[in-house]
């Protein structure tokens, strides 16, 4: 259907650096992102489905799966969650993503995003179900959880040992990140007894002057946090 189109080629991934690996990344065209998944994988059983969404824009997308390792119940579910919208056109991954959500309301993501096709090839092999979008360089792997998120493709490329400490690394890195704000704002408004005196003093001498309560900073260091984020993106 993207035939004689013009699109970008096969280029270099840049959201998801390897150390050790292919670098190729998925390019705007559905037919040449299913050949590469092709070329990775090449089982008579990897089966392309495709599906067409979008009243106006007639979008196609591909539901790319190993047949005897995929759920038949998953790839149905998928098939009706496409086409139970009405929509007047879809232009990449990221809206077929938020029409899929069972609730709208959740901020956790419930589809993996990824541009490399080595990581959907793999996907593929563990049963799962990647989604190509027309258009989209990037594909969505059904069904997901919090350790697939944490996994990267070096995982797959190195020993056992060191794709186990890399991984653990990232998963006390997780922990911290989402728990340390709360453990010092509760250690040092309510639990001081957990801290030695000599750091409960550093604490006290470093916040003599300070205008605003320790709840306060930590929101205004988590803002910070995001607008310098923001602002290397954009």
């Amino acid at each position: 259907p993207d035939k004689g189109y013009p699109g970008m080629d096969v280029k270099e991934s840049d959201s998801e650096k390897v150390v050790r690996g292919s670098n190729e990344a998925f390019s705007d065209s559905i037919k040449q992102n299913t050949a590469i998944i092709r070329r990775r994988v090449r089982s008579t059983r990897v089966t392309v489905k495709e599906v067409t969404i979008g009243v106006r824009s007639h979008t196609n997308i591909d539901l790319v799966y190993m047949e005897d390792l995929a759920s038949k119940s998953l790839i149905h579910r998928l098939e009706e969650k496409i086409q139970a919208y009405i929509v007047d056109g879809v232009f990449d991954s990221g809206m077929l993503q938020h029409l899929m959500k069972d609730k709208w309301y959740s901020p956790f993501p419930q589809l993996q995003t990824t541009t490399r096709p080595d990581r959907a090839g793999m996907a593929i092999l563990e049963g799962r179900v990647v989604i190509l979008v027309d258009n989209s360089p990037v594909a969505l792997i059904a069904p997901t959880d919090v350790n697939s998120f944490l996994k990267t493709v070096d995982d797959y490329y190195n020993n056992f040992e060191t794709a186990t400490f890399a991984r653990i690394i990232r998963y006390l890195a997780t922990f911290f990140s989402m728990a340390l704000p709360g453990l010092y704002l509760a250690a040092i408004n309510f639990h001081t007894q957990v801290f030695p005196t000599p750091l409960i003093l550093a604490f006290w001498e470093s916040r003599i002057g300070m205008p605003f309560p320790s709840t306060l900073e930590v929101l205004l260091m988590e803002m910070s946090f995001e607008l310098l984020r923001e602002a290397g993106v954009r």
